[in-house]
């Protein structure tokens, strides 16, 4: 089931049918007894030890699309190490996995853009740079600051630049 409920797609099916089929009082499902019996017999088949911290199920890895499970990407450092996936699928971040035969693809905020519009200045965070080309020094600069939720700021030449140091702003 934590499988299911994490991965994009199922996770949003799943929930919105639990839900509906929690809220009825005659169905299918309750036809062998009693509704409230069978739900606490299924939470006492739940063994909390069994759940795995979300930063395990859902670690990724930032890759080039170009490159992608070859040799090359990971030789030439194109590709990160497995990182946890901040949040879970009911946080502001709502990032998922999703893991079909072996390519991995990734429903999340890959770019963060904060502004207050009575200012001349943004904060944002591009895990692959300013350019996301892999031939740039430049190239996944970032992607310490997005993963730790910081972010940098851009302000018109000659203000001074900065970072912040705080998740959210």
């Amino acid at each position: 089931m934590l499988y299911l409920c994490s991965r994009v797609g199922f996770s949003m099916m799943v929930v919105t049918s639990i839900d509906r089929l929690l809220k009825k009082t005659h169905s299918t499902w309750w036809a062998d007894g009693d509704k409230g019996q069978l739900i606490r017999r299924a939470a006492a088949k739940v063994d909390p030890d069994d759940d795995p911290p979300w930063s395990i199920t859902n670690s990724f890895r930032f890759t080039n699309r170009f490159v992608e499970n070859q040799f090359v990407g990971r030789a030439f450092g194109f590709h990160t190490s497995e990182l946890p996936m901040p949040g879970c699928h009911a946080t502001p971040f709502q990032g998922h996995l999703l893991r079909v035969a072996k390519r991995e693809t990734t429903f999340a905020p890959s770019y963060h853009f904060v502004t207050d519009l009575g200012t001349d200045e943004a904060w944002t965070n591009l895990p692959g740079g300013p350019s996301e080309s892999w031939l740039s020094r430049w190239y996944k600069i970032d992607v310490n600051r997005w993963c730790e939720g910081r972010y940098k700021r851009l302000a018109p030449e000659g203000e001074a630049g900065g970072e912040s140091g705080e998740s959210g702003k």
